[in-house]
């Protein structure tokens, strides 16, 4: 899952902010959706 969003988010930025959600324990879903 994450190797395929990284294809998909060439960005870092964003990347990372998915990453500092996941790592929270937050829904990728949620995270998904912020951008």
């Amino acid at each position: 899952m994450g190797e395929l969003l990284v294809k998909y988010m060439p960005n870092r930025e964003i990347w990372g902010v998915f990453e500092k959600d996941y790592l929270d324990g937050r829904p990728p879903l949620k995270s998904t959706s912020s951008w």
